[in-house]
């Protein structure tokens, strides 16, 4: 019946979409995609068409319509977004885009002239009130199991990235040599490089400090990085295994991960003990890790060595564990106009996040 169908979430909501049959236009086929909103009680509630769902979370979902404007005010040419109730009540006006991201809801609303980025609000997913300041955002919004990384100009009039709680409370404001590596994970952690050290962040602030870049956090290990292999280290920043593994996972609620040395995958316990070795293939669970469990290889941390540099007329952003870190995206170099953030560069003079 239908071509894709999401999982059903705890309150007992998922979505799902139907291609229908092209029509040909000369000579072309076009696709009519029709969305549908799906509930535990066997429910079926079709879309009308031009509309659809790009996320669903508790008893809300994110529903996008063909955009009405089609000007220098959007960056999206293409959809605009609100927050519908599981009725198919609107609940709020129509922006450039929504995100969801922990419990907050990053909603961009036009576009900064200076930066031509977009302006960033945030809201509680629940309620749906206003909470924290007034930030910037890039096109491709990073979401995080809890709490935001956004963009925001600090007194000197830079842009720099900031990272965010649950509460809209800001936790760490970047300078100068500086930056976010990744958000907080599903335990509660961000990594944050500052003065030459990669630290481990919660909501209450720093936790610890490492010479080690280092990935998500699960019961309490994440992997690390350290000369072209990978380790964990524990929440106090403690080198749990020695970073021997030419590939990693996260840990899963079992107290297992996945490691790989050559082309052979073992499996280890939390205290790096080999419970099956020598498997010459990756489990199923390693199947979707993109959606289910993260899964790290030495070039995930490479391209980032610390502070941003710049280098002549460009900008260079490092990828780094965090799958998607780059608020701009995947591209590692980037000419700063086309960032938008920097108009010049002077001579003796670093600009940086």
């Amino acid at each position: 019946m239908f071509s894709y169908a999401s999982d059903m979430n705890d309150s007992g909501y998922a979505f799902a979409y139907t291609l229908m049959m092209p029509e040909l236009e000369g000579g072309r086929g076009y696709y009519d995609i029709i969305y549908s909103l799906l509930s535990s009680d066997g429910k079926v509630t079709e879309l009308a068409n031009g509309t659809g769902i790009s996320a669903i979370y508790d008893d809300k979902y994110i529903g996008f319509r063909q955009a009405e404007r089609k000007d220098e005010t959007t960056l999206d040419f293409t959809r605009e977004y609100a927050v519908f109730s599981a009725d198919g009540t609107q609940l709020t006006d129509y922006y450039d885009r929504i995100a969801k991201s922990g419990k907050l809801l990053i909603v961009c609303d036009g576009i900064d002239d200076e930066s031509k980025l977009y302006k960033a609000k945030l809201l509680k997913a629940d309620t749906l009130e206003q909470v924290g300041g007034e930030y910037l955002c890039g096109a491709d919004i990073k979401s995080y199991d809890s709490g935001a990384v956004l963009l925001k100009r600090d007194d000197k009039g830079f842009i720099r990235d900031v990272l965010l709680c649950d509460n809209a409370n800001e936790i760490y404001l970047c300078s100068t040599g500086s930056h976010i590596v990744s958000g907080f994970d599903m335990s509660g952690y961000a990594c944050v490089y500052e003065k030459g050290k990669y630290c481990g962040y919660t909501a209450s602030g720093k936790q610890f400090e490492s010479d080690n870049q280092f990935g998500s956090f699960n019961c309490g290990l994440a992997p690390f990085y350290d000369n072209a292999k990978l380790g964990y280290i524990n929440t106090n920043g403690e080198k749990v295994t020695d970073a021997k593994f030419d590939g990693a996972s996260g840990y899963y609620a079992d107290g297992y991960a996945y490691v790989k040395s050559g082309t052979e995958y073992s499996v280890i316990d939390m205290s790096g003990n080999t419970v099956i070795g020598r498997l010459s293939y990756a489990s199923d669970k390693l199947m979707f890790a993109d959606t289910v469990h993260n899964w790290y290889d030495p070039e995930d941390f490479e391209g980032f060595d610390g502070e941003n540099m710049f280098q002549g007329d460009f900008y260079y952003v490092g990828n780094n564990a965090d799958m998607n870190n780059s608020i701009f995206g995947r591209s590692n170099i980037k000419p700063l106009t086309e960032r938008m953030v920097v108009k010049k560069q002077k001579p003796g003079c670093r600009y940086s996040f």
